[in-house]
C-alpha cells in the first residue's frame, strides 16, 4: 500500500497488506500490537473500511486527517444515505459552551434543538401547537444535528462503539404524558443507524419551554474507539 506522508511525499507501508475474505476487507499489520488491539475491538460491520486508518497511522498523519479525506464513505454514512438522510450543517452554539467535549473514550455532546442548517423547525408546544407525531420528527431532527456535531468531533462516525446516554426535553403543555413517545424519534434513529450499539439509557422529560420555542432538545453521550 502506498500513501502520503506528512511532507507530501509518497511512501510505502510494508507492514500493511489487504486481504479480501468473504467480501470484507481485513488487515495484517505486522507487529503493530496497539493497532491490532484497536482493530479487534471494532464492530465487525465497520472493519471493512479500517484499512484507511491503518494508512493514516502508518503515514504519521495528523488528527485532522480522516477516512473521508481519502475518499472513503464510512459504514454509518452509507446507512444514513441508504435511509435517504443527510447530516445538516453544524448547529451554532446558542450560548457560552462547547459543541463537544472528549474525555478519554467518551464524547459529551450538548443539548441540540430541532433545527436544520440554523433554521428552527417544529416550533411550539407538543400537545397544543404540534402533535406527538410532529414531536417525534423534531426529535429525529435533533439526533441528526447531534450526529453532525459528533462527526466534527471525531472525524469518522464508524469510530462510535456505543451510544451511552440520551436526554430528551419536550416543550409541551402541562400534564403532557407522551414525552417518551416523542423522544423515541431520536432513539429510533440512533438504533437505525448504529444497530445495537445505538441502544442507550435515556431520560425523556416534559418542560415548560425550550430555546427559540423549539419543540424538542436532545443531548447525547457516546463511547468511541481510539
Amino acid at each position: 500500500m502506498r500513501t502520503k506522508g506528512g511532507n507530501g511525499q509518497s511512501r510505502v507501508i510494508p507492514a500493511c497488506r489487504d486481504v479480501r475474505r468473504g467480501g470484507i476487507l481485513r488487515q495484517r499489520v505486522g507487529d503493530d500490537s496497539t493497532w491490532i488491539r484497536t482493530f479487534s475491538r471494532m464492530r465487525p460491520d465497520v472493519r471493512k473500511n479500517s484499512w484507511a486508518r491503518v494508512a493514516l497511522r502508518a503515514a504519521g498523519a495528523d488528527s485532522g486527517r480522516t477516512v473521508a479525506s481519502l475518499g472513503i464513505v464510512g459504514v454509518i454514512l452509507e446507512r444514513l444515505q441508504a435511509a435517504g438522510l443527510t447530516l445538516p450543517d453544524l448547529p451554532v452554539a446558542g450560548g457560552n459552551y462547547l459543541p463537544f467535549r472528549v474525555v478519554g473514550s467518551l464524547v459529551f455532546l450538548p443539548g441540540t434543538i430541532s433545527s436544520w442548517n440554523g433554521e428552527v423547525r417544529f416550533r411550539g408546544k407538543v400537545g397544543a401547537d404540534l402533535t406527538v407525531e410532529q414531536g417525534y420528527e423534531a426529535a429525529r431532527l435533533c439526533a441528526l444535528n447531534l450526529l453532525a456535531n459528533l462527526q466534527a468531533a471525531i472525524g469518522d462516525l464508524d469510530r462510535v462503539r456505543q451510544v451511552v446516554t440520551v436526554n430528551g426535553y419536550v416543550n409541551c403543555v402541562p400534564g403532557f404524558a407522551a414525552s417518551p413517545k416523542v423522544i423515541n424519534g431520536a432513539s429510533d434513529l440512533l438504533v437505525e443507524v448504529f444497530g445495537d450499539a445505538g441502544r442507550h439509557v435515556r431520560a425523556a422529560v416534559g418542560v415548560a419551554g425550550l430555546p427559540l420555542d423549539a419543540a424538542v432538545e436532545v443531548q447525547m453521550t457516546v463511547e468511541i474507539a481510539p
